[in-house]
């Protein structure tokens, strides 16, 4: 089975466009993936206007691909962290990654214009949550414009980059899925301050690059 994606005007979007090749549908902000697939689901949560949280956890029966296909001038910027146990190949051009939890690329953050795509073996449980944020918020904070970060996006140049989960991301990503995985009261507010957390942990880690 192969799932095809590209980043888009708005995270909504990408959530149709995905479901709809699972051959389901979207409710309330998510999905189940189809018993004839496989189980688990993909969830959105939108915690900022510029700030989407994705979190997807799922078994396939089948071997699985996921191809991103690249398109310009998207606004929005994925951080993707890998926190299944089991690790999977990722294909960017011609090189060939080994990602997950436990390896020194367990994050991944490219510009909307790289394709990549990651294949799934069959049958183990594959978990993602990713943070994708508006990068016209990152340009119009005053503090921002000498940072590494604001200096990657102000260049608008193609880019892809891979960083280590630190145990100080675990713990937060670990809070997350918790939250998520809850009814706990005021989750969105929960799931809001973790999001909030966890990116300022990973452009903190950036900072260190420059």
């Amino acid at each position: 089975m192969t799932i095809e994606f590209c980043a888009i005007n708005k995270p909504e979007d990408w959530m149709e466009m995905v479901a709809e090749q699972f051959g389901t549908s979207v409710t309330n902000d998510g999905f189940t993936v189809p018993p004839s697939v496989g189980s688990g689901f993909f969830k959105q949560y939108y915690p900022l206007s510029w700030l989407t949280l994705t979190y997807i956890s799922f078994v396939s029966y089948e071997p699985m691909t996921m191809v991103r296909r690249s398109v310009e001038n998207s606004k929005w910027i994925p951080v993707m962290f890998y926190i299944n146990e089991h690790k999977h190949e990722q294909i960017i051009g011609t090189s060939t990654k080994t990602v997950g939890v436990d390896t020194l690329d367990g994050i991944f953050m490219p510009s909307s214009n790289i394709p990549t795509e990651w294949t799934f073996a069959p049958k183990r449980q594959y978990e993602n949550i990713t943070l994708t944020f508006n990068k016209d918020w990152i340009e119009q904070m005053d503090t921002a414009h000498e940072t590494y970060i604001g200096r990657l996006l102000q260049s608008n140049k193609s880019f892809y980059l891979f960083e280590t989960i630190t145990p100080a991301m675990q713990q937060v990503l670990d809070g997350i899925k918790a939250t998520a995985k809850s009814d706990v009261l005021f989750y969105p507010l929960h799931l809001h301050g973790k999001a909030i957390e966890l990116l300022t942990i990973f452009l903190e880690k950036l900072e260190k690059r420059s």
